[in-house]
């Protein structure tokens, strides 16, 4: 899909939306969200949808007869018809979540995401921030992200911040990002400045030192400049905290599948100062050529076909340490209980924070994954630079699993490139109840292992977790 720009630089940075999108405004400033939308779109010329009767009391300004569910969808999809490719600011939302039921509101917004994504609209709905909470969780869960606008005020000053809430670049997600109002136009924080334009270097200058970078891989030497790192950098630091001092040969062996993206994103901070890439003292490591055949060894391919235990063994893989299941649910409950302490009885604070652990323990399992396979293919003789045939996805999954938490699955293909992994034992979520699934290591080794195995991205969810009183633990993956 296309994606969906707002014409400020800054925002359109920071954002990852695409035409074909709904989103949850959650509002905590008192209609601050609203003048907030306004002013991000007035180049998208976004159209206000309010339940009504009456004409348009002005431009921008489309009143829906407050009559049945039914009558109101039958409105608003005639209008996505006849204005598509636009962008749609639904303040009604709260209206209905009083009058109505839930459960048929729900319904209602399932069937109308079928109909933004083939009309091609780009649609934002306002809610009170802690009005209506469990609707807030289900609307996010369905939707594409999420914003939520905050206002704060002293005796002297007002402030102002949003959060993204998925529909961003990874770094920014649920990081707030500070923005005011000047004359006609909303800055935001950039690189210590309040601003609406980017400060980048030309891009002909990226390219050299794109391509500079690619004929020295196995020479050039990365490090994180961390003091000069600012706040919206942070999951950039932790990301690239393994590589300080590693060769960018080390980089693209461990996220082949996302490498050149990282090459531009390390020639942007490099030459804003957050990076610096410098010629290694000592000898060089040995350059891997990429494998031109594109064929495994007619051992591995034999040991492919054996049961995970024998496969570690007829290869020669150390198996190294391995953590008890136990150690991880002490992990896991002296994590909860801190989150409690720290937060109380405010269950959605404690949700949230949960969910951002969570996250973060998925992000360092996935690099767990990431290095544990490399070491892998490196100990049975392959190029680490080979592309595994995506026939062997259920069976490197398996392996994965077993020689990680030496735990058992099936692996079943739903499509060509989605698969469904399902662990009757999992330990991981032993004896706890949880409203989310809870087994980040998994997807985290899962992600890591495919990507690095198959050089594609790789993405994995747990959709079905004994926490949360299913019979068994269920993770999908998708590539691509």
């Amino acid at each position: 899909m296309k994606k969906f720009l707002t014409g400020h630089e800054v925002f359109d940075e920071i954002a990852d939306i695409y035409y074909g999108s709904a989103l949850l405004v959650l509002d905590s400033g008192y209609g601050e969200a609203l003048r907030f939308l306004m002013n991000l779109m007035k180049r998208q010329g976004a159209v206000r949808l309010v339940l009504g009767e009456g004409p348009s009391s002005r431009e921008g300004l489309i009143f829906i007869k407050p009559s049945t569910l039914n009558d109101i969808s039958i409105a608003v999809n005639d209008l996505r018809r006849r204005n598509q490719r636009s962008v749609l600011i639904h303040e009604y939302l709260p209206d209905l979540l009083i009058k109505y039921e839930h459960d048929p509101i729900m319904k209602l917004l399932e069937t109308w995401k079928h109909e933004i994504r083939n009309n091609m609209t780009v649609e934002f709905y306002l809610l009170p921030k802690g009005a209506f909470p469990e609707m807030e969780k289900k609307i996010l869960a369905i939707f594409d992200g999420g914003l939520e606008v905050r206002l704060s005020q002293s005796k002297r000053l007002t402030f102002y911040d949003f959060i993204p809430i998925r529909c961003c670049r990874p770094e920014w997600n649920l990081r707030p990002v500070r923005y005011e109002y000047r004359d006609d136009r909303i800055l935001m924080e950039w690189q210590g400045e309040m601003t609406d334009r980017l400060m980048l270097p030309l891009p002909w200058l990226v390219d050299e030192r794109i391509r500079y970078y690619m004929e020295n891989l196995a020479r050039l030497k990365l490090r994180v400049n961390r003091k000069d790192l600012t706040e919206h950098f942070t999951e950039y630091l932790w990301f690239f905290s393994y590589f300080n001092d590693k060769t960018l040969l080390d980089v693209r062996l461990l996220f082949p599948e996302i490498f050149e993206d990282l090459l531009k994103k390390i020639a942007i901070w490099e030459s804003q100062g957050y990076v610096s890439v410098s010629e290694v003292e000592e000898k060089p490591v040995k350059y891997v050529e990429p494998v031109k055949k594109g064929r495994l060894s007619f051992k591995t391919r034999l040991a492919l076909g054996m049961p995970p235990r024998l496969f570690f063994n007829f290869l020669g893989i150390k198996e190294g340490a391995r953590v008890p299941g136990s150690v991880y649910n002490i992990e896991r409950n002296a994590m909860f209980e801190l989150i409690n302490i720290l937060v109380g009885g405010a269950e959605t604070e404690r949700r949230e924070v949960v969910e951002r652990l969570l996250r973060i323990r998925e992000d360092f399992h996935q690099l767990i994954g990431r290095q544990r396979a490399l070491e892998a293919i490196r100990e049975i003789g392959e190029n680490p630079l080979e592309r595994l045939d995506m026939k062997y996805l259920p069976k490197i999954m398996a392996l994965t699993l077993y020689f990680g938490f030496r735990l058992k699955c099936t692996v079943e293909t739903v499509s060509g490139n989605v698969f469904r992994i399902r662990v009757p034992d999992c330990f991981l979520c032993m004896d706890t109840v949880s409203e989310i699934p809870i087994c980040a290591p998994i997807t985290g080794a899962l992600s890591g292992t495919a990507s690095v195995v198959f050089k594609e991205p790789v993405r994995t969810k747990e959709i079905k977790c004994k926490a949360t009183g299913h019979d068994e633990c269920v993770f999908e993956l998708k590539v691509g």
